[in-house]
Parts: C-alpha cells; sequence; structure tokens
C-alpha cells in the first residue's frame, strides 16, 4: 500500500511534479495524476466488493461508491432499481418490485430509514487537531421550514469533541428532520452519534464522514423480492467500482499503486500544458504500459472487501466500517 507521505520522499516524484513535497501545491499535482489514472483505466485496485447486513430491508451506501457492478442478496444475484423506475409505465408504481434486488432511494445524511429526527446527537472527530472544529446541521421545523439558529442562521454549529473522550452532547428540540451536516476538511474521521437520553451519552452511529468529506452523502437502497421467511439477518453484497478519493493527509493510502505510473503522468500532463504533444503521447504510452502491469500484478488479484454491520436501534442502523 503506497502512501502520501512515500511519495513525498521519493525525489524523481517531487521533480516531475515540480514543486517542494512539502507544499501544498504538490499534494494538489499529485491529488490530480491519481484522478486521471483513475480515469485512464478499469484496473482492480478501484474495484471492491461490499458486505452489509440491511437494517429495515435498506443499506447505506458510502460516498467512495461511484459505480455498483453486480449485487447479491442473500448469496442470489440481483438487480439495481432506479429512482425512475417507480414512475415507468412497467414499473412498480409506489411499490416495491417483485424482482430481488435494490432501489434507489436517494441519499441520506443519516443511517436512518424513518424521517423522524433524533431528540440529540453527539459529535466527536477521530483526532485531537480537530477539537473545537465545527459541523453544521441543516434540517427543517415541524413547520417543514428550514431550521434558523438564535444568530440568524440557516443551521446549527456543533464543536467537535475528541473519539474516546467527552463529546459535545446536543439536544435538537426545533428539528423534524435532518437534511445536511456538513463540516471542513478535516485531519481525523468525523463520527455523529444519537445521544442515549438516559445515560447522557453517544449510542448508535447515524453518520460517518470522512476527513476529505465536506457533507454526509450516503445513497439508501431498499431491498427488494425477499421472501418473508429468509429472515431479517440479509445480507447484501455489492461488486463496485470506487471513485477518487481527495488526497489531504500524509498518513492516507494512494489507490494507484505505482509511483512509476504516477511520475509518468505528472510528466505527461507537464508536457501536455507545454502543449508538447510528441511528448505527451510517449508519456501516455508509458502510463497505460504501468496500469497494465500495475492491473497483472499479484497485488491486485486479492480479495477486497470492506464489511458493513448494522446496528437496530431507535429506529435507525449504525453502520461500522473497516477492512
Amino acid at each position: 500500500m503506497l502512501l502520501v507521505s512515500q511519495l513525498k520522499q521519493e525525489p524523481r516524484v517531487a521533480s516531475a511534479a515540480r514543486f517542494a513535497p512539502d507544499s501544498p501545491q504538490f499534494l494538489t499535482a499529485i491529488d490530480g495524476a491519481v484522478r486521471r489514472l483513475m480515469q485512464m483505466a478499469e484496473w482492480d485496485s478501484a474495484v471492491q466488493d461490499y458486505c452489509f447486513t440491511a437494517c429495515e430491508r435498506c443499506i447505506f451506501v458510502p460516498p467512495e461508491v461511484k459505480r455498483i457492478l453486480g449485487v447479491q442478496i442473500n448469496r442470489i444475484p440481483g438487480r439495481i432499481f432506479n429512482r425512475v423506475f417507480s414512475y415507468i409505465p412497467n414499473g412498480p408504481g409506489g411499490w416495491a418490485p417483485g424482482a430481488r434486488g435494490l432501489i434507489d432511494r436517494g441519499t441520506r445524511a443519516l443511517f436512518l430509514t424513518e424521517t423522524s429526527c433524533p431528540s440529540g446527537l453527539v459529535v466527536i472527530s477521530s483526532q485531537c487537531e480537530d477539537v473545537g472544529a465545527h459541523v453544521r446541521v441543516q434540517g427543517l421545523d415541524s413547520a417543514n421550514q428550514p431550521v434558523i439558529s438564535s444568530t440568524g442562521k440557516p443551521f446549527i454549529e456543533f464543536d467537535l469533541g475528541l473519539e474516546g473522550g467527552q463529546g459535545h452532547v446536543y439536544d435538537l428540540p426545533s428539528f423534524s428532520k435532518i437534511t445536511q451536516v456538513t463540516k471542513t476538511v478535516t485531519r481525523g474521521h468525523v463520527f455523529v452519534y444519537l445521544l442515549d437520553s438516559v445515560l447522557e451519552q453517544p449510542a448508535d452511529l447515524v453518520t460517518h464522514i470522512l476527513p476529505w468529506q465536506t457533507s454526509a452523502d450516503y445513497r439508501m437502497y431498499e431491498v427488494s423480492g425477499i421472501d418473508p421467511e429468509e429472515g431479517e439477518g440479509i445480507e447484501v453484497r455489492l461488486h463496485a467500482r470506487r471513485g477518487h478519493v481527495p488526497l489531504t493527509h500524509d498518513d492516507q493510502a494512494v489507490m494507484v499503486d505505482s509511483v512509476d505510473a504516477i511520475v509518468a503522468c505528472l510528466k505527461m500532463q507537464d508536457a501536455i500544458d507545454n502543449r508538447d504533444t510528441e511528448a505527451a503521447s510517449l508519456f501516455r504510452a508509458e502510463v497505460l504500459n504501468n496500469l497494465r502491469e500495475l492491473s497483472l500484478s499479484e497485488n491486485y488479484r486479492q480479495d477486497r472487501r470492506v464489511e458493513f454491520d448494522p446496528v437496530m436501534r431507535l429506529g435507525g442502523a449504525r453502520q461500522k466500517m473497516g477492512r
């Protein structure tokens, strides 16, 4: 696994990027090269298997998933139904189709299938550097109007606490529905928990925002075509292509695990910027050759799977992410 910090220690990467490794421009150049490389080839490290256990017959797919290539429900292949499917003449209308599959129900800020709002939240970060940073929560009141803060702003601002320490607890008496949770780029992962009003401590995780993300944006899918005899523990497996994850920190893994490919891509981009079409063509051929070698390497023949374990409580779901 190649890290951003390792790229900073490679002299030829800095030479190709034409920026000092400790400069913001270096990270921007590397990020642009990795983004371009991911667009140039359908190679294995960008394809990953995800495993979910459905809660209330729903799963919440993280924003890193760019395209679902296949789905299995309880080990049986299924179909993906988009949101338009309910409106076409041969579609199911407001009912779920009888075919086994997943129905796109749009995006959610929280891992909640119900529209009702929790009575309180706890917001924390995994890194102490983020303590005191702000998380903004937007939503609607009982009259379906935007909630306005005491300062006249259309959001409520929370201060981040530290994971494992004393998180900041916030009551939400004015919200009937939360529509958006946003933040700035952070050093660590940001977690939002339901508040256990009895114990006055975090209960279930209701959203998880990655360091590079500025908003919680999960796509909810409803499981259809399941026989009631199959029980509540519905296992959903997705074979999906990941999108580019912006590089913001030294300890981040780079999805293109090839220094040669990144260097060649940086040189190709420099040639394009200088309108040197001949050099750009040569470097492009080098990039494609490096990607071809990467896709054939043993490192990318391994099974890649992310597990999501939801926990039912208070009408919602918790998804724990791990590798």
